[in-house]
């Protein structure tokens, strides 16, 4: 829709129109009834600003503040442009993730649907023969059997608490900041996730601070608008720090190199950017960067959790089968 508007507006159309061509476009009957609003404010006389304001969970405050810039400018157009290609590669950027951690993910929920059925349903049918042979089991079929009882006594109390456990998580997660500081933070410390979730940030980061700068907004206002856009709460809190700093008449380079969020690299290439007056054009660099060496993250990343994920499972199962056989095979011998 941005990319529309920003077609629109750059073809010389007025405001009011370009947003009842945009709802007559519209396929989503939710969208349409907020760019119809839309429209009838701008029709009464509201900026385009105050018109989106009023719809905060469709148009964040990034987006706001931009065009309230590119008004107060004069640069509508321009700004319009920045946000509908900021807008595609955050879009392209979540896509990519996803599709590289779908396939992992569904060979996780098969592995572990597999375990549990071998548990609950074969285990317990096998162990039932042992029982009536009578004969000592090794050491790893016993706590093979062990486990398995237990799972199949308590299954639907082990379910049941894998539940609220999750419920609790995600409880905790939307309230208190705390705890999605503490998951922030841990992100950031585990092998290969770290790289895409720094990256993934850094890219966020650069990219909209260059726009908002691009548009005329203060560096102060802008640094805590990116701070509020980014969805990592450790990364959104240390870039908010830079905040004060900044108050005490740092430059900004500083201000985030005190935060310690920030990889020497990144610092380095924003200072240069003060330096030589370039800051904006730097940080869209930094950004561009920090997104192909995602992508080239992203894709490593999948094609080394797949084959672990693969050896896993043959692990579980495999040590199932054993413990299983075992037995059998020891008992043959004994005859």
């Amino acid at each position: 829709m941005v990319r529309q508007l920003s077609t629109l507006i750059n073809a010389g159309v007025p405001l009011a129109q370009s947003f009842a061509v945009l709802g007559r476009q519209a396929k989503d009957p939710s969208l349409k009834i907020i760019v119809s609003a839309i429209q009838k404010d701008l029709e009464g006389g509201l900026s385009l600003s105050n018109a989106l304001s009023k719809h905060p969970k469709v148009f964040s405050e990034v987006f706001v503040n931009m065009i309230k810039a590119g008004e107060a400018g004069g640069l509508l157009d321009q700004t319009l442009d920045r946000l509908a290609t900021q807008m595609e590669k955050d879009r392209e950027i979540v896509t990519k993730v996803r599709s590289a951690l779908m396939y992992p993910a569904v060979i996780t929920v098969a592995m572990v649907g597999v375990v549990i059925f071998l548990m609950v349903k074969i285990v317990p049918q096998i162990s039932g023969i042992f029982a009536d042979m009578g004969s000592d089991l090794p050491v790893n079929t016993r706590i093979l059997i062990a486990i398995s009882n237990a799972l199949s006594q308590f299954f639907v109390g082990f379910i049941v608490g894998a539940a609220i456990l999750i419920y609790a998580y995600i409880w905790s997660y939307k309230h208190y900041e705390k705890m999605r500081f503490f998951i922030g933070k841990l992100l950031t410390k585990i092998p290969m996730i770290k790289e895409v979730v720094l990256k993934v940030n850094i890219s966020r980061m650069t990219r909209t601070l260059a726009s908002l700068l691009s548009s005329g907004i203060p560096v102060i206002e802008a640094i805590d608008i990116v701070a509020n856009s980014l969805s990592n709460q450790y990364f959104k809190n240390k870039i908010g720090e830079s905040k004060q700093f900044i108050k005490n008449g740092q430059n900004l380079s500083v201000s985030l190199e005190k935060t310690e969020a920030l990889p020497e690299d990144v610092k380095e290439m924003i200072a240069i950017g003060e330096e030589t007056g370039n800051l904006e054009d730097i940080l869209f660099k930094i950004a561009e960067a920090n997104e192909k060496e995602l992508y080239t993250l992203v894709d490593g990343l999948s094609s080394v959790i797949e084959p672990i994920l693969m050896l896993v499972l043959g692990g579980i199962v495999g040590f199932i089968v054993i413990s299983m056989l075992q037995p059998i095979y020891s008992l043959g011998d004994s005859i």
